[in-house]
């Protein structure tokens, strides 16, 4: 019976939702020219990095703003961290060195979107975030530059955010942390 099937423990699963990070296609995404990096002032590398970083938010994002207790929520968080801390990606100790610092920063934009009519054809406010990190973290603000980033930042598939978003909220319900009923 389905009842009878063993399920991980919060930590195991914040674990799981850590371990899809190690195994999403980012280097399909670099698709720009060397050009473009360089008129951004920012390598593959730092792209890399700040994708890596903004996937990381997502997931964490998705389990902070579940439908659970906070000792759950607290659980997932600490075996998602543990996974990424043992990781011996660069990836994973740039995201470890500025998860903190980010996360309330797209969470608010995520909040922003969430905000704006369905259709209004702006720019998710989660892409306009990543544009402007690369922007200000990278080199001198610059008008070739803020362009150069406005374009890498169009060049982000527009689901990523949900994708990872809802991929963790569907590991959160498939561990029986949260049900359907509580995920939306």
């Amino acid at each position: 019976m389905i009842d009878d099937i063993i399920r991980p423990t919060a930590f195991q699963t914040g674990e799981i939702i850590c371990e899809s990070l190690f195994n999403f296609p980012f280097t399909s995404f670099i698709r720009a020219s060397e050009e473009l990096y360089l008129k951004a002032n920012v390598t593959r590398i730092n792209y890399l990095n700040e994708l890596f970083l903004l996937t990381a938010v997502a997931l964490i994002y998705a389990v902070r703003s579940a439908k659970v207790s906070n000792e759950i929520i607290d659980e997932v968080i600490k075996g998602f961290l543990s996974k990424l801390t043992f990781s011996k990606t660069e990836m994973a100790a740039f995201a470890i060195r500025n998860i903190d610092e980010v996360c309330p920063y797209y969470a608010e934009a995520n909040q922003d979107d969430l905000d704006k009519p369905k259709n209004s054809g702006d720019l998710s406010d989660i892409y306009m975030a990543f544009g402007d990190r690369i922007l200000l973290l990278y080199g001198e603000e610059t008008e070739e530059r803020g362009n150069a980033c406005a374009l890498l930042t169009m060049m982000l598939p527009k689901a990523l955010w949900v994708a990872n978003f809802n991929a963790a909220k569907e590991t959160l319900e498939w561990s029986g942390l949260l049900s359907a009923s509580q995920s939306s």
